[in-house]
């Protein structure tokens, strides 16, 4: 269906493609026709490029600056400025949308955001990030002290999509895990 003229080729993933050409060491995206849709000329910018996920944003990195998040068109919606960016969606949920994790830092100085399904920052910064769950709540932590052995203390909530506090915790939960349906 589409000509062999790409040396890596990985799965379509929300209707696009990664496929790199054999004397380019860049990778473009391409539709299930074979159209390049993200040129190599922008996808050049990144030091590397991941597959887009069902709200049509991927993740990029810059190895000076850290990582982001472009559209379908290969625009940068969350800028390459974070040490960390993962899926707090996890894989075996049947939520429609994709959200992510952010960091600054590392240890005890990291500072967690969560980025919506547009690829914007929501307000707030936290210590530490759960999964989101299938009711749309995220847990997040805020460092409130240390234990007498030395080990850091968290106070975990839940917040919904708007980051609004749904739920707070007793300090004597150490984590907090996404809410899913009892099968």
């Amino acid at each position: 269906v589409i000509d062999c003229k790409y040396v890596e080729a990985q799965a379509f993933s929300n209707g696009l493609a990664l496929v790199r050409r054999g004397d380019d060491q860049y990778i473009e995206y391409i539709n299930k026709e074979g159209v390049t849709v993200i040129s190599p000329e922008i996808t050049k910018k990144w030091d590397r490029v991941y597959p887009f996920t069902a709200n049509n944003r991927a993740m990029v990195y810059k190895e000076s600056t850290g990582y982001g998040l472009i559209n379908i068109k290969g625009e940068e919606v969350l800028p390459c400025a974070y040490d960390k960016l993962f899926f707090l969606t996890p894989y075996y949920t049947r939520l429609p949308y994709i959200m992510y994790g952010a960091a600054s830092g590392d240890g005890e100085e990291a500072q967690y955001m969560i980025v919506n399904n547009q690829g914007e920052l929501m307000e707030g910064k936290y210590n530490d990030l759960g999964y989101m769950g299938e009711n749309g709540w995220c847990a997040v932590a805020e460092n409130i002290g240390e234990e007498s052995n030395g080990s850091l203390r968290q106070r975990w909530k839940y917040i919904d999509l708007k980051g609004d506090t749904v739920l707070e915790l007793s300090e004597k939960y150490t984590w907090a895990g996404p809410f899913f349906p009892v099968l």
